[in-house]
């Protein structure tokens, strides 16, 4: 009869232990489930300030083309070769 309660204890122990590491197994991912999402949400976060950070710079970058001079490219000016010089060390004959 002794051996009979031992093993019923020892088995309820057994069990407790096991639903309590369950019971910690299970808290522990749902820690680490709420710790993704987090994560992806400050991702998110993150990458939506960049793409805002970026469209911002290339609105500035085209202000800045858009107020260029490109007159000067469009039209170029004519301007007149110069003349060749040609050096000789010999005498000129006529």
């Amino acid at each position: 009869m002794k051996k009979l309660v031992l093993i019923s204890i020892l088995g309820a122990a057994t069990t407790a232990a096991a639903q309590q590491a369950s019971y910690h197994y299970s808290a522990a991912e749902g820690l680490k489930q709420a710790r993704v999402q987090m994560e992806k949400e400050t991702e998110l976060k993150l990458l939506e300030a960049l793409e805002q950070q970026r469209l911002q710079e290339e609105r500035n970058r085209m202000k800045t083309v858009e107020t260029l001079n490109f007159n000067m490219v469009a039209e170029p000016t004519s301007v007149p070769a110069p003349a060749a010089v040609i050096t000789t060390t010999e005498p000129a004959t006529f």
